[in-house]
């Protein structure tokens, strides 16, 4: 599915530049003018969080996220009991939260990492802070775990960036497991993918928010697929096109605006490559490290 999708944006964009016009309008034409972005924050302290948000804030961001148990693996996190777990992510959360005041969304993420007693406990003590979403709270294989723990949580939650085919997203949705869903463009079969995913969410009155992790070609991917759906009420954004490595990749990214991407009438997905940088970045594999309890035992994620 990760090499069909790459194959569907790029025919995407050759059609666009063949007929003149932008992905979007082929795809039945932009349901808004702009697309409303959320960042990530960086920090390990609930100090850290607060500030990095409200630096995000000043930026013209209305929505943030980040890991309220740390980075994906040990520190902390690998070594916390069960009340502390939800006492750590709590602390974070409040931070965040006191800083930016009750206007701004806050949404936070798990990665997985935490078995549905743990989240729940999560959950509740961060019912208070009225999130957005709170993503990926446990492992996402289960749709019936997943359905269950949706009902019973205290905040709307978000899953879906493993899934890769409209059938696995059936499931889900069947179940009432998400309120919003969180396909991947690069995983779950590009454009036409996600479109096909997006109509059944719609029908479920769920929300679509692409996941985004990625750069300058995949958010361009994004926003046309974005601009074209009705149910999509925020997009993920690295900003890594504006600020982060491989800047020369692509010479003129989409046009970030207080905290909104905005859309260009430029044929295809309105971005080029540029061939001579590409050169100067081959692939890199990475391996994460695993997260250790702190009884010696291994915790999938």
């Amino acid at each position: 599915m990760a090499a069909i999708g790459a194959i569907d944006c790029a025919l995407w964009d050759i059609k666009g530049k063949e007929s003149g016009q932008p992905v979007y309008s082929l795809l039945g034409g932009p349901t808004r003018e702009r697309i409303r972005l959320y960042v990530h924050l960086i920090g390990e302290t609930p100090e850290q969080l607060a500030e990095d948000a409200l630096r995000r804030i000043a930026e013209g961001y209305t929505a943030v996220r980040f890991y309220p148990l740390g980075q994906f693996n040990g520190g902390e996190f690998g070594s916390a009991s069960y009340t502390r777990i939800a006492r750590i992510g709590e602390e974070r959360v409040r931070a965040v939260r006191e800083a930016v005041g009750p206007d701004i969304d806050i949404m936070i993420d798990v990665v997985n990492r935490l078995t549905p007693p743990e989240a729940m406990l999560l959950a509740n003590a961060c019912a208070q802070y009225n999130l957005f979403f709170f993503e990926d709270p446990i492992e996402p294989d289960n749709m019936e775990a997943q359905a269950e723990f949706a009902r019973r949580a205290p905040m709307p939650i978000a899953t879906g960036e493993r899934l890769q085919t409209i059938y696995q997203f059936s499931d889900l949705l069947s179940r009432n497991g998400a309120a919003f869903i969180r396909p991947d463009i690069s995983l779950a079969g590009g454009i036409s993918g996600i479109k096909k995913i997006a109509a059944l969410a719609e029908a479920h009155y769920v929300g679509v928010v692409p996941h985004n992790p990625m750069g300058a070609v995949a958010t361009a991917a994004c926003a046309h697929l974005d601009a074209a759906l009705h149910n999509v009420p925020i997009q993920e954004y690295p900003g890594d096109e504006r600020e982060g490595p491989k800047l020369d990749l692509v010479p003129e990214p989409l046009e970030f605006d207080n905290g909104y991407l905005v859309l260009r009438d430029t044929p295809g997905l309105g971005i080029e490559l540029n061939d001579e940088a590409l050169k100067h970045y081959p692939p890199v594999s990475r391996d994460r490290s695993p997260v250790i309890n702190r009884d010696g035992s291994l915790r999938d994620y």
